[in-house]
């Protein structure tokens, strides 16, 4: 508990101020109070909050440091039981997790503990990647990332258009750009950050290392998923290659994240080649923008049901949308 312990012995009448019984952050009153992590004696909130500001003591009581037997007391007794059952606890709130896990996974199809559908749009987007050579995975509904993708199947270009996260890793900046066609290449997509143009002052200026460094020096990478938070790894591109080249044969966590940095990584992070593609002929390769996308081989891949035009409409559109749509053709009936 980060808070003070009122002591027994400074509730006795005692209002003589001597060294056992002043205060050690005024020395003017008689203690009141204990820190309960360091012992040390205060007689008010404001002396206990200075001798914390001071000492850089946070007032939290250690459950697990060594007391020897003869010092042992009841408190200690008590407070070795409540950290024995936040452990005891702790474990049981993961075994039922996985519990629960096991026994979605093992429902069948339309069972209450199976987790819902992805929705027809994000269906047809799935689809579309997996025809692609791209392995992606959409989270539940209600995680920040999958709220924050907007990348979705557009009907009239038959492309995708892609929420991509730039991860400025030097900076410690972050940004997401929305609407990225998959022909689009990484230059175009990093170059727009890093020119001066209106608007983009204020991330000019957190990035201004890039900038000084310019595009040409910069060096992208893939985040790729699925690897240990503590043994990162990076597949390396180019700049002048597309989207769609960039994660073809990678696993894609609801949209891809793009490493820019000014040096080469730390030596932690493991960075391998991207894979070489066979060239891709006119009948091989997606239109996109009447050009064929670089690296998108169909031959085997799935069947891709593609809606009717007025259907795509409905998948574009904003949930509100359709939701305010709908009510309205209702009350006009």
């Amino acid at each position: 508990m980060n808070t003070v312990v009122k002591d027994a012995a400074a509730a006795s009448p005692i209002q003589e101020v001597t060294p056992e019984t002043c205060c050690e952050v005024c020395s003017e009153k008689v203690f009141k109070y204990r820190c309960p992590a360091c012992n040390k004696r205060s007689c008010s909130l404001q002396c206990s909050t200075k001798h914390k500001a001071d000492s850089g003591c946070l007032g939290q009581r250690s459950k697990t440091h060594y007391i020897k037997l003869k010092e042992y007391t009841p408190n200690d007794m008590t407070s070795d039981y409540l950290l024995l059952e936040d452990i005891y606890r702790t474990a049981d709130n993961a075994t039922r997790d996985n519990e629960r896990l096991t026994a979605q996974s093992a429902a069948p199809a339309g069972s209450q503990l199976r987790p819902p559908r992805p929705s027809p749009k994000h269906q047809i987007l799935v689809r579309q990647c997996r025809a692609r050579e791209i392995d992606l995975r959409l989270m539940p509904a209600g995680m920040k990332r999958h709220d924050q993708n907007r990348s979705s199947f557009v009907y009239k270009s038959k492309a995708i258009a892609w929420t991509v996260e730039l991860d400025f890793a030097e900076a410690r900046v972050t940004r997401l750009d929305h609407r990225l066609r998959e022909a689009t290449t990484l230059r175009k997509i990093i170059g727009a950050h890093l020119d001066e143009k209106f608007g983009t002052a204020v991330l000019r200026l957190e990035i201004e290392g890039y900038c000084k460094a310019g595009l040409e020096a910069l060096k992208v990478y893939l985040r790729r998923e699925g690897t240990p938070a503590n043994k990162p790894t990076y597949v390396r591109l180019d700049l002048d290659q597309t989207l769609a080249s960039a994660i073809r044969q990678e696993t894609i966590v609801e949209y891809p994240t793009i490493v820019v940095l000014t040096h080469p990584p730390v030596p932690t992070i493991a960075i391998v080649e991207p894979p070489k593609f066979a060239p891709v002929t006119q009948s091989q390769g997606f239109q996109v923008d009447g050009k064929a996308t670089t690296g998108v081989n169909t031959e085997d891949a799935d069947p891709v049901d593609i809606p009717q035009e007025n259907e795509m409409e409905d998948y574009e559109m904003e949930d509100g949308q359709i939701e305010e749509q709908n009510g309205a053709s209702a009350s006009g009936d």
